[in-house]
């Protein structure tokens, strides 16, 4: 694996992300290339994991919940022989996230595509609801989300000039959810929606 990751950071360097991806003919084939996923221990994060694990993809599994991290890591070794980096981390200030990204960098020096599930959705009626309650789930679903995109644009998408964030939205972040309990959840998540 040490080798292999000299290898991967010796290519990066020479041909960049970008060059690598260019020499592909189906610019969906993603065999090869590294994705950090967010929240992998949670929601859809599993069955993001699962897709790209199939297609040949290295993963980078970062979650709250130990357990479920390395349990999701050995089935993916497992059943797919996949190369996983598990690491269980919250990643709601700029400083874990920078120690998560060194961890990456470290083992895999970079990674093209991010899936961001990081969210919160504790429902609480609107009366219920205080302001450290609400100011809490617009840093988690809208604050800490921007943070992490940010940071791994910077860190490697930007140099290499290449580079694919999903967002994984609930689907009630519509209008005609706003009306349900917990409203600054949809409310976050709709504006980390528009953006």
């Amino acid at each position: 694996k040490e080798r292999a990751g000299r290898d991967r950071k010796d290519e990066i360097m020479q041909k960049g992300v970008a060059g690598r991806a260019e020499e592909r003919k189906n610019p969906f084939d993603i065999r090869g290339q590294a994705a950090l996923i967010v929240e992998a221990d949670a929601g859809l994060g599993p069955q993001f994991a699962e897709i790209l694990a199939r297609e040949g993809t290295e993963l980078i599994l970062v979650g709250r919940n130990l357990e479920k991290i390395y349990s999701l890591t050995n089935r993916l070794e497992k059943t797919y022989k996949a190369d996983v980096l598990p690491i269980v981390e919250d990643v709601r200030s700029e400083r874990l996230v920078e120690r998560v990204l060194d961890q990456v960098e470290e083992r895999f020096h970079g990674f093209e595509i991010l899936i961001n599930n990081l969210t919160e959705s504790s429902i609480h009626d609107t009366e219920d609801l205080t302001d450290p309650m609400t100011e809490a789930g617009f840093q988690m679903n809208l604050m800490a989300r921007l943070r992490i995109n940010r940071m791994c644009v910077k860190r490697f998408f930007q140099p290499s000039r290449y580079g694919r964030i999903i967002q994984v939205f609930s689907g009630l972040t519509t209008k005609e959810s706003m009306i349900l309990p917990s409203s600054p959840y949809y409310i976050s998540r709709a504006a980390m929606q528009a953006m």
